[in-house]
């Protein structure tokens, strides 16, 4: 029996035709057992088996060695952030789990789904040191959104892992939620996984039938029968066992008494209910209110029975109830949602009511309040400000999730319609603070039949803003932000509004509207320390983009340097970070990331830091660590469920393939990125643009840079595109030159020329560009002179190490054309070893036919080099080298330790080696970082 499974009587499964399915899990669970982790997704409406069908196998020999990790979602528990991770990590001895959460407390609702995720990677490296493991989680379509998204980054990143993942998920209707929802859960959940297979269950064949009725009956059934059955039913095989064994022999042979009427389940199980004692009626009634593994003298207090234990028997008898009698407390549970639903469907409302009363004292503080509101009988003033007041303590704890549940609670019981808008929409709102999203858009309706008010307003804006609707939302914030402003007692509405109204005009690369509101919003009112360093963020973001990102940085005047900074300046300091990578000061930007992210760490963070981040890796020539943050850059969106963010973080994913050579990967990323651009709109435009024309430069296709860069030209200079300029306007000017238009191109390079002014690492690109240039107009003396002036000033702090190599080229060009062929192979060789250290296969080919052209014995012969590994061995061999542990690097790159291990030994095998140590020096020697020491220049 695999561990974790729970020994004792079970509910009865209806387990028959269903042989192909087991054997398909069979395979999965063999594939998952030799190390490449398996998804199974199970569906099929309610009471069709899906559980039935995962028990089946759990008790199987397939299963044996399997740890076993379960969940069951459930619909009341929907908004309890975590809950479906905090009952998997439930299911692991306490030891295993304090050594990733030493509190071996649940994992708190303020938490990032990003962090939650990695924390289950890290649990599931350990549980694989003792075997395979398998994952369930039944009903999935409930399960609360913080759980789906760090599942869903647990299962993107599992690699060679020895893990089983089984999902259920029901199709039709019956769910509470809309389908679209549960669809679209089912499938961001799933989402990145290459291999998923499918079980779909559907109604029993007639002979199915015929052996599921000889198992409930014992005795043997007629074709006639099993096929009036089959008609009856459908094959459903909840259905099925509640007709057979309600029905009598006359019934099911079809005489002169029809089979159980009316067809429904709900009518079966009231003819069950009817034929039991009234204390056994109660008990079965009492678990359904219940809606949980209770304790059987709890579930008998509430049905007001004297006796749990006798009044229990028939319910089980019936298969309505299931228990639990080798746990001390002996709980109780309805033993199907179906029969649930069912049960409580013929409950009277006033008894329900009662029910649900008696419910209150025997459940916990939280759960509580679902009973307390289900006992309401009409509007109940007292209890909605106790909601309300319950709602304030969750948003202290930073779980704004279940505050917007108590909030919509108490909304239900007001007495009056202005009361209920105002929960509704206080509800709307906390839940936009929380960036829950998905949540607020299916209040919509609701919200939208609410009178006009500005909180109204701030929410329909917020979700036209998510949706892409820049100009509905411009119009809906506007007026949420004024209204707000003009009423007393809405200024954190206000203030809201116009964060959200600063992130429109953002998208819209709006830099002195933007400046302009953040004054206005920072000179009316006092805020929390939050949104006052969200209003500064935006301000120093509008001037960026109306004056240049110096001007930006002039905002963070009175901002500590990184060293010094504390937590509460993380806001700050990670916008500063940003304005200094668009700055060109790539090391101090870098510093200012990364302390901000530190102190994010596990918390909601900027998405747009590791995007900025990688981007300036890159431009340091930093490839390896600029890959391993353009990962976090993408996962960390599509975690959080910020997609807006995405088209940035894919477009500089994507500039490290273009600089390798990796022209699929690097068209995919930049294709992605085209799908999910119109959601940032100008802002995204400049890193998409900019990315595409740096494929097409390394494809040497001056034409595809220029058209690729064609929508930044056209656009005004004060605004987002400004602010990207450092790593665009090179790309002009090249390709202007590229093309000939010889005229545009001295002008984009005057441009250039002055941004080297403010940022000196420009001053490389725009030395190259101009030889270039006079070479393309015929002046190989002045060319010449470009390049060696550009050569003979000391390299700048933050110099780009690729725009230096091809610096060093076209002077290795120059030389060897005139005549100075010795030269010209120490420029080119310099070259050469840069472009190698970057692994940019590209550049380094030309570079390599140029020295061929001079002198073929010069060009070393590499060996089995450092290129020809994957991104991901490449990644971990650049790990390797800075002297990371197997744990470590999985931990910074979000993978299992036998990920890193299956690749790390790939790695060993291409080359030979036959431990870290000898990697490390293969890397370390392959990595030349040159040093400069003198030029050369006479």
């Amino acid at each position: 029996m695999p561990q974790g499974v729970t020994e004792g009587p079970q509910p009865q499964d209806i387990f028959v035709g269903r042989l192909r399915q087991l054997q398909a899990l069979s395979a999965c669970a063999g594939r998952a057992r030799s190390g490449h982790p398996q998804v199974v997704l199970v569906q099929g409406e309610a009471g069709i088996g899906k559980s039935a069908l995962i028990r089946q196998w759990l008790t199987g020999e397939q299963a044996d060695g399997f740890r076993v990790l379960r969940a069951v979602c459930d619909a009341s528990e929907a908004d309890v952030t975590f809950g479906v991770v905090n009952q998997l990590l439930a299911s692991v001895p306490p030891a295993l789990v304090r050594e990733i959460r030493p509190s071996h407390a649940d994992i708190p609702p303020d938490t990032t789904s990003f962090h939650a995720g990695t924390q289950v990677l890290r649990l599931l490296d350990q549980l694989q040191a003792d075997g395979p493991v398998v994952i369930v989680v039944d009903d999935v379509h409930w399960a609360d959104r913080g759980s789906v998204q760090a599942l869903s980054l647990v299962l993107r990143r599992l690699q060679a892992d020895a893990v089983l993942t089984v999902l259920t998920t029901r199709t039709g209707t019956g769910t509470t939620r809309p389908m679209s929802t549960v669809e679209d859960d089912t499938c961001r959940l799933i989402a990145g996984r290459q291999e998923i297979t499918p079980l779909f269950l559907g109604g029993l064949s007639a002979a199915d039938i015929a052996e599921l009725s000889e198992q409930l009956t014992g005795r043997p059934m007629s074709h006639a029968v099993t096929q009036r059955l089959h008609h009856h039913t459908q094959g459903h095989p909840v259905h099925l066992r509640t007709v057979i064994t309600q029905a009598s022999p006359a019934q099911l042979r079809g005489g002169r008494e029809p089979l159980p009427v009316p067809m429904s389940l709900a009518a079966a199980v009231g003819r069950q209910l009817a034929a039991m004692p009234h204390a056994a009626r109660a008990m079965v009634e009492a678990a359904s209110v219940l809606n949980a593994r209770t304790p059987l003298a709890l579930v008998g207090r509430v049905a007001d029975v004297t006796d749990p234990t006798a009044a229990l028997e028939p319910g089980l008898a019936a298969g309505l109830l299931s228990w639990w009698p080798s746990e001390p407390s002996i709980p109780v549970a309805v033993s199907h949602p179906l029969y649930r639903r069912a049960v409580l469907d013929r409950i009277s409302p006033k008894r329900l009511r009662a029910m649900h009363a008696a419910a209150v004292p025997v459940v916990d503080a939280a759960a509580s309040w679902a009973h307390r509101v289900a006992a309401t009988d009409g509007p109940d003033r007292t209890l909605a400000e106790e909601l309300e007041k319950a709602a304030v303590e969750q948003l202290a704890a930073h779980n704004a999730p279940r505050a917007a549940t108590l909030l919509l609670w108490a909304a239900d019981v007001w007495d009056s319609r202005a009361e209920r808008e105002r929960c509704l929409l206080a509800a709307a709102v906390y839940l936009m603070e929380a960036d829950q999203l998905p949540r607020v858009q299916q209040l919509l309706p609701e919200v939208e039949s609410c009178a006009p008010s500005p909180p109204r307003d701030l929410v329909l804006g917020g979700c036209a803003a998510a949706q892409g609707d820049l100009t509905a939302a411009e119009d809906r914030l506007t007026g949420a932000v004024r209204a707000a402003q003009a009423t007393r007692g809405l200024e954190q509405i206000a203030a809201l509004g116009g964060v959200w109204l600063g992130r429109v005009y953002a998208m819209l690369g709006r830099g002195r509207e933007l400046v302009e509101l953040s004054e206005s919003m920072l000179a009316t009112a006092q805020f929390s320390p939050r949104l006052i360093h969200n209003i500064r963020a935006n301000r120093a973001t509008g001037r960026a983009f109306s004056d240049g990102p110096q001007a930006g940085l002039r905002e963070f005047a009175d901002l500590p340097e990184a060293a010094r900074a504390r937590a509460a300046d993380a806001e700050l300091l990670g916008q500063r970070g940003v304005l200094r990578v668009c700055s060109g000061r790539f090391h101090d930007g870098i510093e200012d990331v990364t302390a901000a992210l530190r102190f994010h760490r596990g918390k909601a963070r900027p998405v747009l830091l590791h995007p900025l981040l990688s981007l300036a890796q890159y431009s340091l020539g930093a490839w390896d660590d600029a890959v391993i943050t353009a990962e976090k850059a993408v996962e960390i969106p599509l975690a959080e469920e910020q997609p807006w963010a995405l088209p940035i973080g894919l477009a500089i994913a994507a500039l490290v393939p273009a600089g390798r050579g990796e022209w699929d990967q690097a068209q995919d990323l930049l294709a992605r990125a085209e799908r999910w651009a119109w959601r940032m709109s100008e802002t995204a435009l400049a890193a998409v643009a900019g990315a595409q024309a740096a494929l097409a430069r390394a494809q040497s296709d001056p034409e595809a840079m220029l058209t690729a860069l064609q929508p930044l030209r056209r656009l005004p200079h004060a605004s987002a595109v400004t602010v990207a300029q450092l790593w665009w306007r090179p790309l002009e000017a090249e390709a202007l030159l590229g093309t000939g238009r010889l005229d545009e191109a001295e002008r984009a390079l005057r441009g250039l020329e002055r941004l080297a002014g403010s940022a000196p690492c420009a001053g490389t690109p725009a030395s190259l560009l101009s030889g270039r240039l006079a070479q393309a107009r015929g002046d190989a003396t002045r060319a010449r002179a470009a390049y060696e002036r550009g050569l003979r000033l000391p390299s700048p702090p933050d110099d780009m190490p690729l725009y230096r190599g091809l610096l060093e080229q076209a002077y290795g060009r120059t030389l060897a054309a005139d005549g100075e062929a010795e030269q010209s192979t120490v420029w080119l060789a310099r070259a050469r070893d840069r472009f190698l250290s970057l692994g940019a296969r590209p550049f380094l080919d030309r570079c390599e036919r140029d020295l061929a052209a001079l002198s073929p014995a010069r060009i070393p012969q590499h060996g089995t080099s450092l290129l020809e590994l994957s991104g991901r061995e490449r990644e971990i061999a650049h790990l390797i080298a800075r002297g990371l542990t197997n744990k470590e690097i999985a931990a910074e790159l979000f993978l299992s330790v036998k990920t890193v291990e299956y690749h790390l030994g790939n790695i060993y095998r291409r080359f030979n080696l036959t431990g870290r140590r000898q990697l490390r020096d293969h890397v370390q020697g392959r990595s030349i970082m040159l040093q400069d020491r003198g030029t050369g220049l006479i």
